[in-house]
């Protein structure tokens, strides 16, 4: 693809309506989901629009490269994003957050509604290498602030904790 073309393609994403968006994305994300697609993508997760968020996010998710997931928990945490976020989580989901604890059990816990959830959805999908120190860390920040969450989120945590505790003492 010659710059004109991936140039193009960006400029869908940023300008036009929603199908085009996506149009553009799955070209980007099947044909050419290279370092160059990621890191034009990433910068469009600084956009104030939701929607070419949303599209860059859903692009970052089929593509599936580890290198946008800082960017992705950037655009999360930005508290003009909030309750706008649940997309941005979703596109985590199609990354390996193994080594990505406490960023995610973080969003579990300070996350909109939306992001929450699927925040929650990462933890019981994917396997964490967890160190001692993110346990206590999580554990803390989980009996800080655990009374801002509903109670199916409350119990599903309090759960994870309990038995991530029984695998860390054995």
């Amino acid at each position: 693809m010659n710059h004109t073309q991936f140039t193009k393609l960006i400029e869908t994403i940023v300008k036009d309506e929603w199908v085009e968006k996506m149009a553009a994305i799955d070209i980007l994300a099947t044909k050419f989901p290279t370092s160059r697609t990621v890191a034009a993508l990433c910068s469009l997760l600084e956009s104030t629009d939701a929607s070419i968020r949303n599209a860059a996010a859903l692009g970052l998710r089929d593509i599936g490269d580890y290198s946008a997931f800082s960017s992705l928990v950037k655009a999360i945490n930005k508290p003009e994003n909030f309750n706008h976020d649940g997309t941005l989580v979703y596109a985590l989901e199609g990354l390996d957050c193994s080594n990505d604890f406490l960023a995610i059990f973080k969003i579990a816990i300070h996350g909109s509604f939306e992001a929450r959830f699927g925040a929650i959805d990462i933890l019981s999908e994917q396997e964490f290498s967890i160190t001692p120190l993110e346990f206590v860390l999580a554990k803390k920040l989980f009996n800080k602030d655990k009374f801002i969450l509903i109670e199916p989120e409350q119990n599903y945590l309090e759960e994870y904790l309990q038995e991530m505790e029984q695998w860390l003492c054995s």
